[in-house]
């Protein structure tokens, strides 16, 4: 029992990490700093791994995606992908702005879009 608590709270903490470096990167990203003339995106659309569904996942990552969404004012969009594969062609393909990709799905995605 102990080690899945503990197995949660490291995924839970990867994944703040993870969205975290991904609001800043958005934001540094910008050509010229914050002004009342540039815009963030309105939607971001995240994606998340298959095995990574339903309420308890929703539970996990909806904090901090609602934190952040409403500092930034702006609306994620929660993607859970259908496959492992699916997670790479959607993000390859434009459609996820984000993704929590595993070890495997990142290097796909790093050979497929330099992600």
């Amino acid at each position: 029992m102990k080690t899945i608590i503990s197995s949660q709270k490291s995924r839970f903490k990867r994944i703040v990490s993870l969205l975290v470096v991904a609001a800043i990167s958005l934001l540094s990203g910008c050509s010229n700093p914050l002004d009342e003339n540039s815009k963030l995106p309105q939607v971001i659309k995240v994606g998340f791994l298959p095995d990574d569904r339903g309420p308890a996942a929703m539970h996990r990552h909806m904090p901090l995606l609602n934190y952040i969404a409403e500092e930034l004012g702006i609306t994620f969009e929660v993607i859970m992908s259908k496959d492992y594969a699916d997670i790479v062609k959607q993000f390859a393909a434009g459609e996820l702005d984000l993704a929590y990709f595993g070890g495997l799905t990142f290097l796909q995605a790093h050979v497929a879009t330099g992600a």
